[in-house]
C-alpha cells in the first residue's frame, strides 16, 4: 500500500567511475534465475548497509542446460579495482530457488561441471527462495538454513514482509550513510 516516489531516486544518481566507491569495503550478488535467463546483480556494500548497486548481468540461455550456468562463472570471478589499490570479488552470493530448482541446488552445492570454478576459488553460493504471507511477518530477513531435496542442499528462506520493509526504509534514506542506497 505504501509507495516510493521514482523521481528523487533517478535524480539522486551518482557518477562511480571505473573503479569502486572508496567507502565499499566487500561485495555480494543476487541472481533470479528463469527458465530463459538468469540475471545477477552485484552490490557493493559498506559501514552500516550502505550499498551501491555496481553491475547488472543478463545470461540469456535455457537455465536447464550447463552451458548457462558456466556462463555465471566469469560475472561472480570478476574483480572489482578499489581506488585503495586492491581488486575485490564477490564473496557471496545468493541464488533463488524459485525456477530451475535442481539447476540452482547444483550450482549451489551439487556435483556438477556448474561448480567447478566456483568451488575452486570458494566463492560461497546460497540457495534462497523467497516466502511470503502472514507465517513470515516479523521473522528474520534470512532465515537459518534447512538441508532440503533428495541431494540434501542448504536452502535460506527469504521473508519478503522483512526485505520489502528494509529495502523501502532504505530507498527514503536522503542522506549517505548507513541504510542508503546510491544509484548510477
Amino acid at each position: 500500500a505504501e509507495s516510493i516516489d521514482a523521481v528523487p531516486l533517478f535524480n539522486r544518481r551518482e557518477c562511480f567511475g571505473k573503479e569502486l566507491p572508496e567507502k565499499v569495503c566487500f561485495l555480494t550478488a543476487g541472481a533470479d534465475v528463469h527458465p530463459d535467463r538468469i540475471e545477477v546483480q552485484t552490490v557493493g556494500w559498506g559501514e552500516g548497509e550502505e550499498c551501491w548497486p555496481l553491475a547488472y548481468d543478463i545470461i540469456v540461455g535455457d537455465t536447464s542446460r550447463d552451458e548457462t550456468w558456466k556462463q555465471v562463472n566469469p560475472i561472480l570471478l570478476r574483480p572489482f579495482r578499489h581506488p585503495l589499490g586492491v581488486e575485490l570479488q564477490i564473496i557471496r552470493a545468493a541464488f533463488d530457488t524459485g525456477n530451475a530448482t535442481d539447476e540452482v541446488y547444483d550450482f549451489c552445492g551439487g556435483a556438477s561441471p556448474k561448480t567447478a570454478v566456483r568451488r575452486s576459488l570458494m566463492i560461497g553460493t546460497m540457495a534462497v527462495k523467497g516466502v511470503g504471507g502472514k507465517r513470515m511477518i516479523g521473522a528474520p530477513i534470512l532465515t537459518r538454513p534447512r538441508k532440503t531435496g533428495v541431494k540434501r542442499i542448504m536452502l535460506y528462506l527469504v521473508s519478503k514482509n522483512s526485505a520489502l520493509k528494509t529495502i523501502s526504509a532504505w530507498l527514503k534514506n536522503i542522506e549517505p550513510g548507513p541504510g542508503y542506497v546510491h544509484f548510477r
